[in-house]
């Protein structure tokens, strides 16, 4: 169970990756609920520091678990589409960095200032909105590569290879009689003797 929610291998269609980030702003809204109970009145707080430390709490465990499921459904969900997550996801990243330097350099207001919150806010351009759009809609609504996929037909396919050429048949030898049995038979006719009397002239033969 935990493996399907914090694994990176592996694959996971459109309705599991949609299920998945159900999951994930459920579990927001129970931990929001959590911290604003546990803080109570916030006029409490200015008298009572220490009631910040159980929304601190949360914030560090939740904050890492919901990054690492957040990466871990999209890396399964770009294996999917058929694309390497290794390469996807931190071009994305390079992209979020590269477009917020550039947007607070248009803003005017320092990375590092801290004299008002508006000055901590992030700062994007205009490409941003539209590519973290694009990102999201292809990551729910793209559709997923076949997992058995038969190979691309190739032009060679098509080519017909010419026949092997045709064993030519022997018939087969005529069986020949042992050497033995040949030799008994040839001594046999040669001891052969008509009967009865020899005819005149042949008895020296």
């Amino acid at each position: 169970m935990l493996a399907a929610v914090f694994s990176f291998r592996g694959r996971i269609n459109r309705l599991q990756y949609f299920g998945g980030l159900v999951g994930l702003f459920l579990s927001f809204v129970v931990a929001g609920l959590a911290a604003v109970l546990s803080i109570g009145d916030l006029r409490l707080v200015e008298q009572e520091p220490t009631r910040v430390l159980p929304l601190l709490a949360i914030a560090l465990i939740a904050v890492p678990l919901w990054i690492w499921v957040s990466l871990s459904l999209q890396a399964r969900r770009i294996r999917d589409i058929g694309l390497n997550p290794l390469f996807v996801i931190p071009a994305y990243l390079l992209f979020e960095a590269i477009d917020q330097a550039i947007g607070t350099s248009m803003a005017g207001a320092p990375v590092a200032s801290l004299t008002s919150v508006a000055s901590m806010m992030p700062h994007h351009t205009v490409l941003q909105p539209v590519v973290d759009l694009a990102y999201s809609l292809a990551l729910l609504f793209w559709p997923g590569r076949a997992r058995d996929a038969p190979p691309a037909a190739s032009w060679a396919d098509n080519v017909k290879l010419p026949d092997p050429p045709a064993t030519p048949t022997r018939a087969p030898a005529p069986m020949r009689a042992p050497e033995p049995a040949r030799a008994a038979v040839a001594v046999a006719a040669g001891q052969a003797r008509p009967a009865g009397p020899v005819p005149f002239g042949r008895r020296g033969l």
